[in-house]
């Protein structure tokens, strides 16, 4: 919004009459409530009137800057102009004493498009939406979207659904009441348990056991190291690993279907 009159510190001069004083020390209050307003409450009225939040923050507006100087033992905080494809928005970024810069978010997305979000423990309490994550463990009640990579080294349990562009790897068991799409990639090193739709479009590695609880999708290879459970809507399909390094007429792979136990024999040729 446009000010009242410009801020000018040489006014008013040493010259000016004395009896306009009064109406310059209005005019300064009006200058300042104009400026300091835009992100600061400011009560008016009579003292009883005054909040108790008075001259607290309101919001913070930023401008967008180029990127400051770091300064040692202070951390700043700024909106820095990034242009993403065609579309240029004033995006939050931080540097701190060693120059470090990280851009926080990206139009209406946290973190950027090159940068990972990092977190040692990662909860959700809603639907949480990233560029990328690496974290050691991450809970999610809601459903959890991912634009690029996410890299979970330890457990991993969502209560809604997982959307991963990228690729996506997890260190220990896995646990999704909703589905899982991934783009790219899936690996998961312990237990993963899918009680919905399962789909990737590249190769999938289970290192343990896999349980799905409806569609298995996979565009990629699919690796097996133990059990592939498949949960349909009125049998339960097992297949466990017969053990063996290569296929010979000896081997067999062992099938359940709705609690009936069978083999499939495995011939070197048709």
């Amino acid at each position: 919004m446009a000010h009242s009159r410009t801020f000018d510190k040489t006014d008013p001069a040493n010259t000016d009459r004395a009896g306009l004083g009064a109406q310059e020390i209005r005019e300064f209050k009006e200058d300042f409530e104009e400026r300091f307003g835009v992100d600061h409450k400011i009560a008016s009225g009579t003292a009883s009137d005054v909040t108790a939040y008075d001259g607290y923050h309101s919001k913070l507006t930023m401008g967008a800057i180029a990127e400051p100087t770091a300064a040692s033992d202070l951390g700043i905080v700024y909106t820095k102009n990034v242009t993403v494809s065609t579309a240029t928005t004033a995006d939050l970024h931080y540097i701190n004493a060693d120059t470090s810069a990280v851009q926080l978010t990206s139009g209406a997305s946290l973190g950027a498009t090159s940068q990972a979000a990092i977190f040692d423990t990662l909860a959700l309490s809603g639907t949480g939406t990233f560029k990328a994550v690496s974290c050691s463990a991450i809970t999610a009640t809601g459903a959890a979207i991912l634009y690029s990579t996410l890299a979970v080294t330890g457990s991993a349990t969502f209560a809604s659904t997982v959307y991963v562009a990228g690729a996506a790897s997890f260190g220990a068991a896995v646990y999704i009441d909703g589905g899982l799409a991934c783009g790219s990639a899936l690996t998961v090193t312990g237990i993963a348990a899918l009680y919905s739709t399962l789909y990737t479009a590249g190769a999938v590695i289970f290192a343990s056991s896999l349980q799905v609880g409806t569609t298995f999708t996979s565009t990629g290879a699919a690796t097996f190291s133990s059990t592939l459970e498949v949960t349909g809507s009125t049998e339960a399909l097992v297949v466990v690993d017969s053990g063996s390094v290569s296929a010979t007429e000896q081997d067999w792979v062992q099938v359940t279907v709705g609690g009936n136990t069978g083999y499939i024999r495995v011939f070197a040729a048709k």
